[in-house]
């Protein structure tokens, strides 16, 4: 094997005709659910999930649609995200089918449905349109506020709207023609998502926010309710509120005593929960790495996890043969099996193999190589679903890998290339290193050439 460079350039190199079969992954990011299905928001697509039985949730079908939010009227779900608002027919959830566009100039955040017009929040834009004919959905106005919209809530005649300054209210009385009647600063930076009853709920750092809307048009700041750390969503039902706690998870908190909000129940997810909704006495928690979790949340001091629905979370490293593929990704980094037999159809998560942070991850012959924070580790694929780790070296910091049969290349930051004889798994031994050669991000094997 040889460190030596590749004459060429790459203007010489043809053009390949690659066609994407198959997707899985990305942060999941929203949910909306109706009876018994719910609809799950990825950053790339949109998921529709079977829930009648809420241990395991079944996906039905798939749209390859941006949904960071979601709202169900009727027939239909209005969906908003990097690739603009789409109007779908799910009349029959298991073939849902895209019946109107609106592509919009930039990200589009948030949506609310109020008769046949939808408003959208989108950066500094408020965005109102005609759905009357979901086909042809039409832009009747924007509007511009001095600070990035991020949430909207619809109610006693009024759109409430969070943005990175506070609460903004709009007068929908014409509704093709809001007029922002008020505006209540925040405290601190308020989260992207609002509830609204007798008072509007937002979340922010170490808060619950609230603002009393008993006047709806002169709304007023009410005091704030103390939470442990990060508020990410929140629903609130008979004095008891559902939050989407980030990094801690789902939390649930009697606020009936508003100066002495009491917790009832907890439950510390591995990634960072986003948003949430509640529906029957059950709970479904978005987690952007770890997909739907599903609590029964009847009685809330004894919160039980009843039901998953894995996704893969944001992908960074992936090797593959022709039944699974091996990815590291997600908030903790873990390593996941992902099912691609039939790739052209539909892949699944179908277990996490290691929770630590992986960095880099290849696969030659039956063993499987993994490198975290500490060390390289081998696993024999044999069985597919269940690797066994035969081996293992010590590592510094190494952060990119490739591998052929006898040989495995590691890198790090400082520009150093170490290669180790893994021909033995068992007994893994140092035999070369190469310096100074810049920071290696990524490298790759082919025809007794390495490329970094």
């Amino acid at each position: 094997m040889s460190l030596s460079p590749l004459g060429g350039s790459v203007s010489s190199i043809p053009a390949l005709n690659i066609q994407q079969v198959a997707h899985i992954g990305g942060a999941a990011v929203s949910i909306a659910v109706r009876g018994n299905y719910a609809y799950l928001g990825l950053s790339y697509e949109l998921l529709i999930l079977d829930i009648t039985n809420r241990v395991q949730p079944r996906q039905i079908a798939t749209l390859p649609i941006p949904a960071t939010d979601i709202a169900l009227i009727n027939e239909y779900a209005y969906v908003v995200g990097r690739d603009g608002f789409h109007i779908i027919d799910i009349a029959n959830p298991a073939t849902p089918r895209v019946v109107g566009k609106w592509q919009a100039e930039r990200t589009l955040a948030d949506i609310v449905v109020v008769g046949e017009f939808a408003y959208i929040a989108s950066y500094n834009d408020f965005y109102v349109l005609a759905v009357q004919t979901p086909q042809a959905p039409r832009l009747l106005s924007r509007i511009q506020v001095p600070a990035r919209l991020e949430g909207l809530a619809a109610a006693h005649g009024y759109i409430y709207a969070t943005s990175t300054e506070g609460l903004h209210t709009f007068d929908i009385s014409m509704p093709a023609k809001p007029v922002e009647v008020a505006f209540v600063e925040a405290e601190g930076i308020p989260s992207g998502s609002i509830f609204v009853q007798e008072y509007a709920y937002f979340g922010g750092e170490y808060m619950l926010q609230r603002i009393n809307l008993s006047s709806p048009s002169t709304p007023t700041r009410a005091p704030s309710l103390p939470m442990p750390g990060w508020v990410s969503d929140v629903v609130v039902a008979d004095d008891i509120a559902y939050l989407a706690a980030g990094a801690r998870g789902l939390q649930i908190w009697d606020i009936g005593d508003a100066r002495s909000p009491t917790q009832l129940g907890a439950y510390d997810t591995t990634g960072v929960a986003m948003t949430l909704a509640v529906s029957e006495g059950y709970v479904y928690l978005v987690d952007c790495d770890e997909g739907l979790q599903i609590f029964d949340a009847v009685d809330p001091t004894n919160l039980q996890r009843v039901g998953l629905f894995a996704t893969l979370g944001v992908a960074y490293a992936a090797a593959a043969n022709d039944s699974f593929a091996y990815v590291a990704g997600g908030f903790n980094g873990g390593l996941h099996i992902v099912d691609i037999g039939e790739a052209a159809t539909r892949s699944t998560v179908r277990a996490h193999l290691q929770s630590v942070a992986v960095k880099d991850v290849a696969l030659a012959g039956k063993y499987l190589y993994a490198i975290d924070g500490g060390s390289l580790k081998i696993y024999d694929t044999v069985h597919l679903l269940a690797p066994r780790q035969i081996g293992a070296f010590a590592l510094d910091a190494e952060n990119a890998l490739a591998v052929d049969a006898q040989f495995a290349y590691l890198s790090n930051n400082q520009g150093d290339v170490l290669v180790l004889d893994v021909s033995e798994p068992a007994q893994v031994k140092a035999v070369a290193s190469y310096k100074g050669l810049g920071y290696v991000n990524a490298m790759a094997i082919d025809n007794g050439y390495i490329y970094i």
